[in-house]
């Protein structure tokens, strides 16, 4: 239905800065198909928002967009570090960018129906493959809700069909993509299924509202890390190129198949985050 020269989307609990309009109004007489812009996160107290100082919009390489796809596809950030953009830029969720309007229709790009998770990565990893004018605005335009109580934290017994179907998705655009390319396929198997098997244990099997005793939670979880493509991820899961240092202690427990480690510590935030921190730290120090 949108007219306009310019789209963007906005999730419904989150806000735009106070000079959205303004600075888009001073960058979008460009020839980029796509700007990315920054983003901070807030739980309750707003970061500052600030007017922009940049004068112009930075022009990322033709072959940026192939990058970018691959880390949406492959949820890898440290792909694009030498692209020159902030740890602020979030080009995996739709609001992270202004997308020109004629770019999105000429090349039928579309939101996967259906899809209840991640569809902005599906949406952005197409997106940002057929991109050949990438801009980037050094300036938070967005502040991203953390929500304790949002879709991210609360148990969800239909998960797995979600993630199924979302690794489906991925796998396709991969096979249409980046075919036989060995470099993707072990970023792909690394960071998004390992991914998608952090997400199914924090919010299904070992979530504290999930209400099935604990042997058939165990059933679930050693039936569950057997199935592809999981089990080959965590087959040849490599720690040394894994971003995620937080999440490592989780993953190893998860390979080591210790179900009763995990279920102490995933089913509580707070032990998860206490756990997922200190792991982080020591991880720094010896590596």
């Amino acid at each position: 239905e949108a007219r306009g020269e310019w789209i963007f989307f906005a999730d419904g609990d989150d806000l735009l800065s106070a000079r959205f309009v303004e600075t888009a109004l001073r960058f979008c007489d460009c020839d980029a198909e796509i700007i990315i812009h920054e983003r901070l996160k807030f739980i309750t107290t707003l970061p500052e928002d600030a007017p922009c100082s940049a004068d112009q919009l930075i022009s990322l390489p033709e072959d940026a967009g192939r990058t970018i796809s691959i880390s949406c596809m492959c949820l890898d950030p440290d792909i694009v570090a030498g692209l020159g953009m902030a740890k602020t830029a979030f080009y995996h969720a739709a609001w992270g960018a202004l997308y020109r309007r004629s770019f999105l229709t000429e090349n039928h790009l579309l939101f996967p129906v259906g899809q209840k998770k991640a569809q902005d990565a599906v949406f952005n990893t197409e997106v940002y493959y057929h991109a050949k004018k990438i801009a980037y605005l050094p300036y938070v335009m967005y502040f991203y809700r953390g929500n304790p109580e949002g879709i991210t934290r609360r148990y969800s017994a239909d998960l797995p069909v979600y993630l199924k179907s979302l690794l489906t998705l991925f796998t396709e655009q991969q096979q249409r993509f980046f075919p036989g390319d060995a470099d993707v396929d072990a970023r792909m198997k690394n960071h998004r299924v390992m991914a998608c098997a952090i997400d199914n244990m924090r919010l299904n099997i070992f979530h504290k509202d999930n209400p099935k005793s604990k042997k058939q939670r165990r059933e679930e979880f050693l039936s569950f890390i057997e199935e592809e493509p999981y089990k080959s991820a965590i087959k040849s899961f490599d720690a040394k190129t894994y971003h995620r240092q937080e999440w490592l202690f989780t993953v190893r427990q998860l390979r080591a198949k210790r179900f009763f480690i995990l279920d102490a510590v995933v089913s509580s935030d707070k032990r998860f985050n206490i756990f997922s921190g200190v792991y982080k730290r020591l991880a720094k120090i010896f590596g």
